[in-house]
């Protein structure tokens, strides 16, 4: 999620029958001010996982940008560690804040629970929702309640957009920004006979399954043909 999500919220969150959403948007800041525009995250870290990586770059991106100021809230219940990225941004962490303080908020797939019922109804401003599970469109989960207040939705797979768009209750636009590996850069595929590995396992998340599937290949078996690798440690980055 990059600016082109906040420039949605600021064209595309209309009224309708079912919503109504305030008349202060990104546009009419713009067109007053050329300050960086103020973008609060509100999060719930205990352990890292995925989702934290995701909003992280998302909250990089827009600070490096010139166009936004990135601000970050954490719940009572987080943790504020070494493992959590922002502890390395701690100017940038608040912990009290009001929404009319700010021209835009993102929210993980359980963030509007740190709203009130009347900010989630109409917020006071553009709200960009990171959804990245395919679930977050399951009538059964907790979370698809959320999905009828108003929003930027974005989704980081085919998949999730498209349930999203066929759940028939999401208020606001749904948009695609997908995650994953650019296939056209990887070098030529080997030829059978010239690879030195025949199934690589990769279980950062969960090395428990990693390992379990690993042997289930023959991987630590002497006697298998099959050479098996694990990568289950994540692999050291500058951030």
């Amino acid at each position: 999620m990059g600016s082109a999500a906040l420039e949605a919220a600021r064209t595309s969150l209309a009224e309708g029958d079912a919503i109504r959403v305030a008349r202060r948007s990104l546009s009419s800041v713009t067109a007053t001010t050329s300050r960086p525009l103020r973008v609060l995250f509100l999060r719930r870290f205990r352990v890292f996982r995925g989702a934290h990586l995701t909003a992280w770059n998302c909250f990089g991106h827009l600070a490096t940008s010139g166009r936004y100021e990135p601000f970050v809230w954490f719940s009572d219940d987080s943790v504020l560690s070494d493992a959590n990225p922002w502890a390395r941004e701690r100017e940038r962490i608040v912990t009290t804040w009001r929404l009319a303080d700010y021209d835009a908020v993102v929210l993980g797939g359980r963030g509007f629970e740190f709203l009130t019922p009347a900010e989630r109804e109409a917020p006071p401003v553009p709200v960009v929702h990171l959804v990245l599970h395919v679930k977050r469109a399951d009538p059964a989960d907790a979370t698809f309640a959320y999905l009828r207040h108003p929003a930027v939705r974005v989704a980081i797979t085919d998949e999730i957009e498209s349930r999203l768009t066929a759940s028939g209750v999401v208020a606001g636009p749904v948009m695609l920004n997908p995650h994953g590996l650019d296939a056209d850069s990887f070098p030529p595929s080997r030829a059978d006979e010239d690879r030195d590995i025949d199934v690589l396992v990769l279980g950062v998340k969960r090395r428990d399954v990693a390992a379990s599937v690993a042997q289930s290949l023959g991987g630590g078996d002497a006697t298998s043909a099959r050479r098996v690798v694990i990568v289950s440690t994540p692999v050291p980055r500058p951030e």
